[in-house]
C-alpha cells in the first residue's frame, strides 16, 4: 500500500479551475476576453494550507494603491490538464493566480500554489 501524508478527510474545501478565453480582435492578435471554467471536471475537494508567511501576507503599493497578496498551497488529487496559464477560486471567493504546480506522492496529488491580490479600501 502507498503511503501518503495526504488524508481524503484533509479535503474539506473546494476550488474551481478556470482558463482563459482568447478572441482574436480586429488587428488579427490574440485578446484575453474573460475566463470561463476548464471543461472537465472544474470544481473539485481541495486541503487549503496557509502557513508561516503565506498565513500573514504581504502588503505592497501596486498602482499607487496598498494590496495585500496572498501565497497559499492547494492540494488536489492529481490530474494532467491543468498548468500555470490557468487559475483557481476557493469556496470563500478569491481568485488565485497559480504560480507552481508540484506533482506529489507518484501521481496522487499535486500541490499547487496559488497567489491572490486584494487591494485596500481607503
Amino acid at each position: 500500500m502507498l503511503a501518503s501524508k495526504y488524508k481524503i478527510g484533509d479535503f474539506d474545501r473546494t476550488v474551481t479551475f478556470q482558463e482563459k478565453v482568447i478572441v482574436e480582435n480586429d488587428f488579427n492578435e490574440d485578446e484575453v476576453q474573460g475566463w470561463q471554467n476548464i471543461a472537465t471536471d472544474p470544481t473539485v475537494p481541495a486541503k487549503k494550507e496557509e502557513s508561516g508567511i503565506a498565513r500573514l501576507g504581504d502588503e505592497r503599493y501596486e498602482a499607487d494603491k496598498l494590496t495585500e497578496i496572498r501565497t497559499t498551497i492547494f492540494t488536489v488529487r492529481y490530474r494532467s490538464d491543468i498548468t500555470e496559464l490557468n487559475r483557481l477560486y476557493d469556496d470563500d471567493g478569491l481568485i488565485y493566480d497559480i504560480i507552481s504546480i508540484n506533482e506529489t506522492v507518484r501521481r496522487r496529488f499535486l500541490e499547487i500554489k496559488g497567489r491572490t491580490k486584494q487591494e485596500y479600501q481607503t
